[in-house]
């Protein structure tokens, strides 16, 4: 969920002609300290033109190791659940079926 208005505040501050000659990754970092997230930094580095970086690999690396620095985890994939093997979920049909057999021999 990108917020609008953190990313205009960063975007004027980024802008400041006291704050333009500083270390991108000084920005960031104070970015951050401020509680906006990689993608709001991200939007806010493209719409101040100040920054290049935003679209190269370098950039992503820099901001993950950042967040990494501050506790954050890395954007990884949710780990996924082995599925069952397949006896298990034969057995688990086959009873299943069973009961609808018996339920439907009970109530007609």
């Amino acid at each position: 969920m990108v917020r609008e208005n953190l990313i205009t505040a960063a975007t004027a501050f980024l802008s400041s002609p006291s704050v333009k000659d500083h270390p991108d990754e000084t920005k960031r970092n104070f970015l951050l300290n401020k509680g906006l997230t990689k993608d709001e930094i991200i939007a806010a580095f493209a719409k101040s033109r100040n920054c290049q970086e935003e679209k190269s690999e370098n950039f992503n690396q820099v901001m993950d190791r950042c967040l990494e620095e501050k506790g954050f985890p890395k954007n990884k994939a949710a780990p996924t659940r082995p599925s069952p093997p397949i006896l298990v979920v034969a057995a688990m049909s086959t009873a299943a079926l069973g009961v609808v057999v018996y339920l439907y021999k009970l109530f007609r």
